[in-house]
């Protein structure tokens, strides 16, 4: 997940996804984002370039495993600056570090099939606007 989170393009951790395994979040902002190629190479290297420089996984809470269903769970909080004009709103210059989860769905060659994520952008976004 931190390769995912620290913007790593997708061909840099194409060994640990399956092709077009699906990315969901509940975000309007990520409405597009579909693949974890795209949550990869589209969104994260966008955001860490143009909009919050150096954004970054910050603090690992937790990591659970379910062998049953292979499903590994992390729980992180992710930090951000807002201060690059790289998308809507102008840069603001306010901070976040935001508690997220991923529930990751793996196949029996260990790779990713399947990439749900859980909190952030709502508050992210909330936050820069100065409701939070």
């Amino acid at each position: 997940m931190e390769s995912i989170d620290s913007s790593k393009l997708c061909d840099e951790i194409k060994d640990l996804v399956v092709e077009d395994a699906p990315f969901v979040c509940r975000a309007d902002a990520l409405a597009d984002i579909n693949t974890v190629k795209a949550w990869a190479d589209c969104w994260m290297v966008n955001f860490n370039t143009n909009i919050a420089p150096g954004c970054k996984a910050s603090t690992l809470h937790s990591i659970a495993w379910d062998a049953g269903t292979k499903t590994p769970l992390y729980s992180t909080n992710f930090y951000a600056k807002h201060s690059d004009d790289g998308g809507p709103p102008p840069a603001t210059n306010k901070e976040t570090n935001t508690e997220y989860c991923y529930s990751v769905v793996m196949n029996d060659d260990n790779k990713c099939t399947n990439l749900p994520r859980f909190g952030m952008m709502r508050t992210i976004s909330r936050n820069w606007a100065g409701l939070e």
